[in-house]
């Protein structure tokens, strides 16, 4: 029992290539951290086995495994663990494929059996297994990716660039999508083929704005900070001039404070007819991160302290509906300058 397999039942790499394409050890500290981040305790030769057992424990406990992953075109399966009954995958748009129950056993331990099912050619997306066996109904998210990602023909070359940086005379203390609009046009005129640019997911709504693009509360949704709000179509109601904030630089925090105070300007002009057919489209995951952001303004940006019964996807919404009707808002007016 090893480090190693230890690293891989977690995916938790011990190697990687780098730009010469030498391969190259990771380090048995970086690795023993990264478990402990995960929860998995690989401080000595002891710990590994005992978290190791507890790994393979664990795969008896529940009939399917927490993901499956699978490239389209390539046949794949999903192992159960259980008397089988019924087993269908539940597709992004609803509809449901019945998988054959001719699995192949793979392992056995006691009365408990282990088969592997072969799923039938399935489409890109995110979509769900659905099991049933004599004892419970259990499901797990199943996404299938590409092959590979299409490229663009031939070599081109391109701009790697720190949005927050690439400040003009009318951004608000960060560069903001209209900046990368004007770059990527003018990298376009140039003759490039990408912009390459820093991660723009969600922040917490909540000081301080933490300056790194790598710990986002959020990778479905986008970057508020980046919005530029004198350009949504809500400010032709309200006068903005005076919130523009005088510092020089990079500041995040001057910047989220002035553009917070632009948007709740903003909110009672907003377009109520487009902010409910949004939220149709986005759905439950769009209310959800709008709740977080309502419960992050009360209680603080570590969801970690808030109060157990808020610490949980099923928390009520109804009493922060106004709030979270207004960052559903938010997102939309990114979504719209984004595109």
């Amino acid at each position: 029992m090893t480090l190693e397999q230890l690293a891989a039942a977690h995916g938790v790499a011990t190697s990687y290539d780098d730009w010469s394409g030498r391969r190259v050890p990771v380090s048995v500290t970086a690795i023993t951290s990264a478990l402990a981040a995960l929860g998995v305790d690989a401080s000595d030769d002891a710990a590994v086995a005992t978290a190791l057992d507890t790994h393979r424990e664990a795969r008896w406990m529940e009939p399917l495994p927490p993901v499956v992953v699978v490239r389209q075109g390539h046949p794949a399966g999903v192992d159960v663990v259980g008397d089988v009954v019924a087993l269908e995958v539940v597709l992004e748009d609803g509809s449901q494929l019945e998988v054959e129950l001719e699995g192949r056993e793979i392992d056995r331990r006691d009365r408990l059996v282990r088969k592997e099912f072969l799923l039938p050619d399935l489409p890109l997306g995110y979509h769900r297994i659905v099991v049933r066996t004599a004892e419970e109904t259990a499901s797990c998210p199943l996404i299938v990716v590409p092959e590979r990602l299409r490229m663009a023909d031939g070599r081109h070359w391109g701009w790697q660039i720190q949005l927050y940086a690439m400040q003009s005379a009318q951004s608000w203390g960060v560069g903001d999508y209209v900046d990368l609009r004007t770059i990527c046009e003018a990298a376009a005129a140039d003759g490039a083929g990408a912009v390459l640019v820093n991660p723009l997911h969600a922040e917490t709504p909540v000081l301080p704005m933490l300056a790194s693009p790598y710990s986002p509360s959020s990778r479905v949704f986008r970057s508020v900070l980046a919005l530029r709000v004198t350009a949504v179509p809500e400010a032709a109601h309200v006068d903005l001039s005076a919130l523009k904030p005088a510092s020089e630089g990079v500041d995040r925090n001057a910047a989220w404070k002035a553009k917070l105070a632009a948007l709740e300007l903003m909110w009672p002009h907003h377009r109520t007819g487009a902010l409910a057919e949004y939220r149709a489209i986005r759905g439950e995951a769009l209310d959800r991160f709008g709740l977080f952001c309502a419960l992050a303004e009360i209680h603080g940006g570590d969801w970690t302290l808030w109060p157990a019964d808020l610490q949980s996807p099923s928390t009520s919404a109804v009493a922060h509906e106004g709030r979270i009707r207004f960052w559903s808002w938010v997102q939309m007016l990114v979504d719209e300058q984004l595109a």
